[in-house]
């Protein structure tokens, strides 16, 4: 496709929100940053469905706001066609939100209880001045009409509705302007599964009809494979991988991507399948990791160079180092209570209790590594967390935590993951997976 078909492009896009919230903070200066989106970028062409997917927390309803400027960027561009939204004030930003709209993601909260459905769906057409009287009725009648509802449900009000009909009188109110593109913030996750269904197809029917282009949001990936033409997987604040859904479906190449379609579960109970677990929770995104966002839960970390053991067990290192280097309340935990256990403990048992406890295991196949691991187990069998945590981080270092990927292409579509690096084809080993 050429530039031409491009409907929405952005750059380098961010949205930072301050995290001072009182009045001690903004006298002591003890600020920061919630990074919620940290340098997007993407395109969506005419008539495509561009998904956009990942945990809750990741910044894909930001990314959506903010595309809209719904929320003012902190940095980067947004180009409509080739007009910069993010330069765009008054009349010629209210101008263009009649080729852009968005679909909420909870419509209960998005539909104004005290408005009745034709206020509604109405409102839009009175405030750009699109159509008033009899012209204005008979819109508001076949948009109803055209999301599966009767013309007879323009003067009831929202709490008359179930959740898939107030869904539809919500899509109603993004037609009813004529756009171009519209944002799709979840709009199936809170309805049934049946429900969810139908409003999807609803979605397929007018985007044929109309033309129309949607990122659609989501986090459930059955959902987005069924709607979207290409999918970009969110991870923190950036796009770890884009492609087609054919390409991210089939072959997906970056380990956040492969945990997430690991989790999409299968209505036969026989069915048996690797199921990849990612331990710990999505970090905060006011102190992001350093490098790869991902490197504190991702499978595949690249090993330190001087080593070799199996994967799991470097995973493990990388996790109880992370632990200790926060010092990690688990952590202190798993120590008090060895001290103040009311059996008689063994005190050359405890280093091999503290290895169970942390998924490591007896012996390091790699006699070096294991030494080191050991003189950290040492320091923290003397509750000396400090000292563990910088023998660790001495040995064993990756370049996952020191390097920030960039947007690589493979096999035809773009991945930021240093597995495919050629920076570091030499510690990456394709038989052992990582």
């Amino acid at each position: 496709m050429s530039e031409n078909d491009v409907v929405l492009r952005a750059e380098g896009l961010k949205k930072y929100y301050p995290t001072e919230d009182g009045f001690l903070d903004k006298v002591f200066g003890e600020s920061g940053w919630v990074k919620a989106l940290d340098g997007v970028d993407l395109q969506i062409r005419e008539g495509e469905t561009l998904g956009i997917v990942g945990e809750s927390g990741c910044g894909k309803s930001t990314l959506g706001r903010t595309l809209l400027q719904l929320e003012e960027p902190t940095d980067g561009t947004v180009h409509y066609r080739e007009e910069n939204l993010v330069e765009a004030t008054g009349d010629r930003l209210q101008a263009a939100r009649t080729d852009l709209q968005m679909i909420f993601q909870n419509p209960f909260a998005s539909l104004n209880p005290r408005f009745t459905v034709a206020d509604i769906i109405g409102e839009p057409l009175d405030i750009h001045g699109i159509a008033s009287g009899s012209q204005r009725d008979k819109r508001i009648s076949e948009l109803l009409e055209e999301v599966g509802l009767s013309r007879s449900h323009a003067n009831r009000y929202p709490h008359e509705f179930s959740g898939g009909q107030l869904q539809r009188i919500g899509i109603a109110r993004a037609l009813a302007v004529d756009p171009e593109l519209i944002v799709c913030d979840e709009p199936v996750s809170a309805l049934d599964v049946s429900v969810q269904a139908q409003i999807l197809n609803l979605l397929k029917s007018l985007q044929k009809e109309y033309g129309l282009s949607y990122i659609f949001i989501a986090h459930d990936l059955s959902v987005v494979e069924h709607i979207s033409d290409r999918i970009g997987v969110m991870y923190l604040g950036k796009l770890v991988e884009k492609g087609t859904t054919e390409e991210i479906f089939a072959e997906p190449h970056h380990p956040y991507t492969e945990a997430l379609l690991s989790a999409i579960p299968e209505p036969n109970p026989r069915w048996e399948h690797d199921r990849i677990l990612l331990k710990g929770t999505v970090p905060s995104p006011i102190d992001p990791p350093s490098g790869c966002s991902f490197h504190t839960r991702c499978p595949r970390v690249i090993q330190p160079e001087g080593y070799e053991f199996e994967q799991p067990n470097w995973r493990a290192i990388l996790t109880l180092r992370t632990r200790l280097e926060a010092e990690d309340a688990s952590m202190r935990s798993v120590l008090s209570a060895h001290k103040a256990s009311d059996e008689a403990i063994d005190p050359e048992t405890i280093p091999a209790q503290l290895r169970e406890a942390y998924d490591l295991p007896e012996q390091l196949t790699d006699p070096e590594a294991d030494r080191v691991l050991q003189s950290a187990v040492d320091h923290m069998v003397n509750d000396e967390i400090g000292l563990a945590a910088d023998v660790l981080a001495q040995a064993f270092s990756t370049p996952c935590e020191s390097e920030t990927p960039e947007l690589i292409t493979k096999e035809q579509h773009p991945i930021a993951c240093h597995l495919y690096s050629e920076a570091y084809s030499d510690q990456v080993d394709t038989e052992l997976g990582w």
